[in-house]
């Protein structure tokens, strides 16, 4: 639920105001037979997040050739998760309650400088201050920020190009669940919710800092009735806390991820076009795409191996590691025993599990001036590789088809095996490429006394996947937080929004 005001008491003065809030209420309920006794567990979840922005715009041209426009604002962001658990005939392990919540406190100012209309610096700065509650954890910083753009040929009005580029920092205090999953494996005897077990401002858990540079050219015919904008950037993250890649020690124990430097390099591209402009039908087609590489610098507790993921530096923050195998038909029976297969002593990179490559394609028409559009957005990712897990626990548990079921091949055998044999993941992994609709969405102008416009909007999502990776989705894979549900896939959902200007 959100609601939004505008009001511009002078022509050059716009003033804003926007609340929002979302809360969601979930339950659950696990059954289990253990030594023959049913074991039923209640889970419920709560969690609510409420914004609150107010800020001002303030545009000025005291001459021809200069123009101003100055930006200031204050925001506040809040989280609340509670979350509790009870089960019923036995004792669970995860019997207990949890109450959490992150607060950030936000003030901004930007200023913007315009000359003859070609050249724009633009710079800003924000303060935030971020409080994780059940932690006692606090960061306080200034996030600087510096634009330019210039203007090398023409106007938007007729054919042009420009250069543009950016510098800039932020900060962010890691996540509850972050924190949360770092207390638990790296400090014994630490719960979720209840006191923190590590003193305030441990040197693990503060703010990540992210500097980022970027450089480009846009260009557009006149009217931008074709538009190019290409972009680099390089991106470099300090105190990087990736709770989400499981450790081991030496002992076999689980450790913590740790943190350290991590960059990101990448170029971003998109292609404009409105090949149709009439006053009964416009037609826009946009292409974007990008393609990034990302890199581990730094880890503070490198050397440890992990089952699926691990960090260590010069490689992909979520790089999969598997233990290679081999294996060989030895009595040529046409069924692969545990004796046929040879596995590696150590795991070896197979690629990144975030995708390094994606592209976008949307389009919209629009009928009779605006009154009717129809807008459809589908996009590409591919360029990393995902274990499928689903088929993974099926090979632990000994019911995969691939050696229940006669037919199977050799290496679907082999792969089922290796998985159950090897106390490091083996099982498979593809290289995925992906192409999903994303959505289709329908808008109309609905007659409405006293009212400007009011607009009625239904809209599909995730309507359509094509897919060369055999696992349920390849959007709730391992670094989604999604493994333990086995990567379920992602649900299709319809929004109806009702919107209105007075």
């Amino acid at each position: 639920m959100s609601a939004h005001g505008n009001w511009r008491p002078i022509s050059s003065l716009a003033v804003h105001a926007l609340t929002a809030s979302d809360i969601a209420d979930e339950t659950g309920q696990d059954i289990q037979s253990t030594t023959g006794v049913l074991q039923i567990a209640h889970s419920r979840q709560a969690t609510g997040k409420y914004s609150y922005d107010l800020g001002a715009d303030l545009a000025l041209r005291p001459a021809a050739w200069l123009a101003s426009r100055t930006a200031i604002g204050i925001q506040y962001l809040e989280t609340h998760l509670q979350s509790k658990s009870e089960c019923v005939n036995l004792i669970c392990p995860e019997v207990g309650g949890a109450s959490v919540g992150d607060y950030t406190q936000s003030a901004y100012v930007d200023q913007a400088v315009t000359l003859v209309d070609r050249l724009t610096i633009d710079l800003g700065a924000r303060w935030n201050h971020d409080w994780l509650h059940a932690y006692h954890l606090a960061s306080t910083g200034i996030d600087p920020l510096l634009r330019a753009r210039w203007t090398v040929l023409g106007a938007d009005s007729t054919a042009h190009m420009s250069v543009h580029g950016a510098i800039g920092e932020s900060r962010e205090l890691p996540t509850v669940d972050a924190v949360g999953h770092l207390v638990l494996h790296a400090f014994p005897g630490c719960s979720l919710g209840f006191s923190p077990c590590v003193p305030p401002n441990h040197p693990r858990f503060v703010a990540e800092r992210q500097r980022e540079a970027e450089g480009g050219v846009s260009a557009g015919l006149a009217d931008d009735r074709v538009t190019l904008d290409l972009t680099v950037f390089e991106r470099r993250n300090v105190h990087v806390l990736n709770y989400g890649v499981l450790r081991v020690d030496s002992a076999g124990a689980f450790a913590d991820s740790g943190a350290g430097i991590t960059r990101d390099d990448g170029l971003e591209v998109s292609v404009g076009a409105r090949p149709i402009a009439t006053r009964v039908l416009t037609w826009d087609v946009t292409l974007s795409g990008f393609v990034n590489q990302n890199k581990v610098l730094r880890v503070w507790s490198p050397g440890a191996i992990s089952p699926l993921l691990q960090l260590r530096a010069g490689y992909p923050v979520y790089g999969v590691w598997t233990a290679p195998y081999t294996y060989a038909d030895v009595n040529h029976d046409g069924v692969i025993e545990s004796s046929e297969v040879t596995l590696a002593p150590f795991p070896s990179y197979v690629g990144p599990a975030r995708p390094t490559r994606e592209a976008a394609l949307s389009t919209a028409v629009t009928l009779w001036r605006g009154g009717l559009r129809i807008a459809a957005l589908a996009d590409y990712r591919g360029g990393y590789v995902l274990p499928d897990l689903a088929t993974d626990y099926q090979d632990l548990v000994r019911t995969n088809r691939a050696i229940n079921v006669p037919g199977a091949s050799l290496a679907e055998q082999a792969s089922a095996v290796a998985a159950a044999m090897s106390p490091l993941y083996t099982g498979v992994v593809q290289r995925v490429n992906a192409i999903r609709w994303r959505e289709l969405a329908i808008s109309a102008p609905l007659p409405v006394p006293r009212a400007q416009a009011v607009r009625l909007t239904v809209a599909a999502r995730n309507l359509a996947l094509w897919s060369n990776y055999h696992g349920p989705d390849p959007d709730a894979d391992v670094t989604t937080g999604n493994a333990e549900a086995l990567r379920l896939p992602q649900p299709r959902t319809w929004l109806l929004r009702l919107s209105a200007d007075f």
